[in-house]
């Protein structure tokens, strides 16, 4: 069954082909490389980017491949790793809810860097960039059905799945076969890590996991490119993959059916148009409680000095977060993480952008903060929804309420029209605004362009302007 697995995913990576991708698939493809290079280079300036890009300037390597915005050149995984940590850095990017993964981030700085060096038509870096989307969530969602009452605080799952979809991603990219695509699938594994304490502390080790995630990914495909083979028993082997993550015994771990959950997944069950977009730079889990606080705002006419109380029931994926943290806040990474900060700033301000996200002892939020209680949901079956969203605010003597049992919550898989108008937005704050523009349009149109090398010199400031 082991051999069976690793062989069957690294068959159907490599014949996967855009033109049998059913269209709907085809558009959401498109949408995520879009936001995910727009949202990504944006991601420049923030601090753990500088801290990569500063290692980076030290090490004094030289070599073909370019750091956005900035223009420096330097080796490939130095490359990939500085852009991985640039991608996510933001906290605008996408997620994969049911399987708790963040497949673009990883992926897309492993495909865009190789295709600087390598004539890649678009269609090729979208079957790329889709083949390691899909493995990835297939493997997630697999080992999630393993441990349910665990979930993402079994590992940090955008790291540890995003492991194998940047291997199969850079496999597609380099041209291997089957047999090279599976040993770079078993390396993979072999090598995949990443663990969750960094989401409850609100700190951001995770960036670099997610970006050694991708620089591991290229490097395992560039072993099996050089023929260095791999055990083909390590997803389900005694001391395999699936047994380390999941805790369970062979036997236990068998009744899951593995293999079988995965195979029959790829290409029947297509995962990329169940990706969700950010409109607000907090974590996944915080959106709905940021725009209830808007639809209260707006609706009820509530002014900030309007404001006696606010309480807040949040769900397990909040509390998962640093949900429950209500200060004194550290700095962005705490904020973005932190339920009641997103819901005060929108109260305090009608907005949440990337200046409210990094303003995190602003007087006119703090005082919301502080006049802010936090309860769980006692229902399980609520409080493992993400969906599950509950914000009272006390103003004119009234508590205006927003429950999601009642309200809904809005559907996040966004747009292209809405992807490329936060995209756009977003790559602004980096580059110049019509190059923006011009990237935006390009991605857009990503099936038709010849070379994707031809973004890269769009993703270099020319001016010299601080951001």
């Amino acid at each position: 069954m082991a051999v069976g697995l690793a062989e069957s995913v690294g068959h159907w990576v490599t014949a996967l082909d855009w033109r049998d991708v059913p269209q709907d698939v085809r558009e959401a493809t498109v949408r995520g490389v879009l936001q995910s290079v727009a949202g990504g280079v944006a991601g420049f300036g923030m601090d753990e980017t500088n801290v990569a890009v500063e290692i980076a300037r030290r090490e004094r390597e030289r070599g073909d491949y370019t750091i956005y915005v900035d223009g420096m050149r330097v080796p490939v995984a130095t490359a990939i790793f500085v852009h991985s940590v640039m991608f996510c850095a933001l906290e605008q990017q996408e997620m994969h809810i049911e399987s708790g993964t963040h497949p673009l981030e990883v992926i897309v700085p492993v495909a865009m860097v190789l295709a600087e060096r390598r004539p890649t038509t678009g269609k090729e870096i979208l079957e790329a960039i889709l083949a390691g989307t899909e493995v990835t969530v297939a493997f997630a969602k697999a080992g999630m059905a393993c441990v349910p009452q665990a979930a993402e605080g079994a590992c940090q799952y955008a790291a540890v799945y995003g492991t194998l979809g940047a291997a199969v991603t850079a496999a597609r990219l380099l041209g291997l076969d089957a047999q090279a695509t599976t040993w770079a699938l078993s390396h993979a594994a072999n090598l995949a890590s990443g663990l969750t304490q960094c989401l409850r502390a609100g700190t951001t080790e995770y960036h670099y996991a997610l970006a050694n995630a991708s620089r591991t990914g290229y490097m395992v495909a560039r072993l099996a490119e050089a023929g260095a083979a791999a055990t083909p028993d390590v997803f389900l082997g005694n001391a395999g993959f699936f047994r380390r993550f999941t805790g369970l015994g062979i036997e236990e771990l068998a009744k899951y059916e593995v293999a079988e959950r995965i195979t029959g997944h790829l290409g029947t069950v297509w995962e990329m148009p169940e990706h969700i977009y950010k409109r607000y730079a907090v974590h996944f889990n915080n959106l709905p409680f940021v725009d209830a606080a808007k639809h209260l705002r707006n609706h009820y006419h509530i002014a900030p000095e309007d404001v006696e109380a606010i309480h807040l029931t949040i769900n397990q994926w909040c509390e998962l977060c640093d949900g429950k943290n209500l200060g004194p806040y550290t700095g962005r990474e705490s904020t973005c993480g932190a339920t009641a900060f997103g819901v005060a700033a929108m109260l305090a301000r009608g907005q949440f952008t990337l200046a409210e996200n990094e303003d995190h002892d602003a007087p006119d939020i703090m005082q919301l903060v502080r006049r802010t209680t936090i309860d769980t949901f006692d229902d399980p079956q609520e409080a493992a929804d993400w969906k599950s969203v509950k914000v009272e605010v006390l103003a004119h003597g009234t508590t205006y309420g927003y429950d999601s049992k009642l309200d809904g919550v809005p559907d996040y898989r966004l747009p292209l029209d809405e992807i490329r108008t936060i995209g756009e937005a977003a790559l602004s704050r980096v580059i110049e605004s019509h190059a923006a523009a011009r990237v935006v349009d390009d991605l857009a149109r990503l099936p038709e362009i010849a070379d994707v090398a031809s973004l890269i010199p769009l993703l270099v400031r020319q001016t010299k302007e601080s951001i």
